[in-house]
């Protein structure tokens, strides 16, 4: 009997492990779905954290002023997938020092713009 009481206390304690293991995994496997929003070779902004809510997508290779753009989408940038083989480069203007880098994304990377990074891009470079 005493062998058995082990036993379920092992049991339930090896359970409790692995579901607690499997949480941030389907987190993530949910946050990968959201990620799926942008074809092969392209680079998608989003207005929202991993990937959420598309607002562009970049045509091709090139410097993209995104307050230049109908409607403006610049200072709206809180995610980005980078599905191409070109670096992203992002930039926010300032109107004493010009074109200030914010962050480089690389070849196939997606990231969540940080908290002083969020909602800043007024431009990205994709440089091919």
């Amino acid at each position: 009997m005493r062998h058995l009481k082990n036993l379920l206390v092992l049991t339930t304690s090896v359970a409790a492990v692995v579901a607690l293991t499997a949480l941030p995994a389907e987190a993530a496997g949910t946050a990968d779905r959201t990620w799926g929003k942008c074809g092969s070779g392209n680079t998608c902004l989003f207005d929202g954290r991993y990937g959420r809510y598309k607002f562009w997508t970049a045509p091709d290779c090139g410097f993209y002023d995104l307050s230049k753009m109908r409607p403006r989408l610049d200072d709206r940038l809180s995610s980005i997938r980078n599905r191409s083989d070109a670096r992203v480069v992002l930039f926010d203007w300032d109107s004493t020092t010009g074109w200030n880098h914010v962050r480089t994304i690389s070849p196939w990377k997606k990231a969540n713009l940080r908290p002083h990074e969020n909602n800043r891009v007024d431009a990205i470079e994709i440089d091919c």
